[in-house]
């Protein structure tokens, strides 16, 4: 995978605290740029360390998966990416958050929106990418985008949430039928 595909699905990945970036955004009075640093600090740390959690995971299954390691690569991959697209064009429940700057509600956001990235790191781990360069560009991405949606929530909320995610989701899958076809 080239940096290209690998900042793609940063976006993609990304998705998630972007909106959540956003609905905080939505609920400050105001949005000082210290709270708005402190909400991207949260996401791109969780998008930056889950990653590798995944990856550590997948060194040690690998042993028991090498012959069918980009099978496996290929049906994580792809059920990250459909499980985004399903969530971009799902019913939304409405997302209720406290206009307050609670660290204990966004590091359960935090979490909460990086698992996908943990699955990644699984198939990065079989794929042989480098961790420490898709956790920073996934970590950075995510900072950079959660940024961005907090600013962006006082504007326009998260209406561009279901093209960002759906988006991602297919890079994914592409990603994953990428490695089954043995062309990564």
């Amino acid at each position: 995978m080239g940096f290209l595909g690998l900042l793609a699905a940063a976006v993609g990945l990304s998705a998630d605290a972007f909106t959540a970036a956003a609905c905080k955004g939505i609920g400050m009075k105001k949005s000082p740029r210290r709270d708005a640093l402190i909400i991207a600090a949260f996401f791109g740390s969780a998008q930056a360390i889950m990653p590798v959690f995944g990856y550590l995971a997948g060194t040690f299954l690998q042993v028991y998966v090498a012959g069918i390691s980009r099978y496996v690569s290929f049906a994580l991959l792809s059920a990250v990416g459909i499980k985004m697209i399903y969530d971009a064009f799902a019913e939304k429940s409405e997302i209720v958050i406290s206009p307050a700057l609670d660290y204990g509600e966004l590091l359960a956001l935090a979490v909460a929106t990086s698992i996908d990235a943990a699955t990644v790191g699984i198939s990065f781990a079989f794929i042989g990418i480098n961790i420490i360069t898709a956790a920073l560009t996934i970590g950075t991405v995510t900072f950079c985008l959660s940024l961005t949606g907090v600013a962006a929530g006082k504007r326009i909320g998260g209406m561009f949430y279901e093209r960002i995610s759906a988006l991602g989701g297919i890079v994914l899958i592409l990603m994953g039928l990428k490695f089954l076809l043995g062309l990564g």
